[in-house]
């Protein structure tokens, strides 16, 4: 009895926290563009501070 409600109890939680994360298991979706917008403002900071 106590084993079935632990597993139940498991289970439970296992679904609780796939539901709330989204991505368990999946790779998450990445935003069209965003690289491109960072880099642009890698570079920016780069020319401002005369980084290399």
């Amino acid at each position: 009895m106590w084993l079935e409600l632990f597993t139940a109890l498991l289970d439970w939680l296992t679904g609780l926290v796939q539901r709330q994360t989204r991505t368990t298991g999946e790779d998450v979706q990445a935003k069209p563009g965003l690289r491109a917008s960072l880099d642009a403002r890698l570079a920016a900071w780069k020319k401002r501070a005369g980084a290399p």
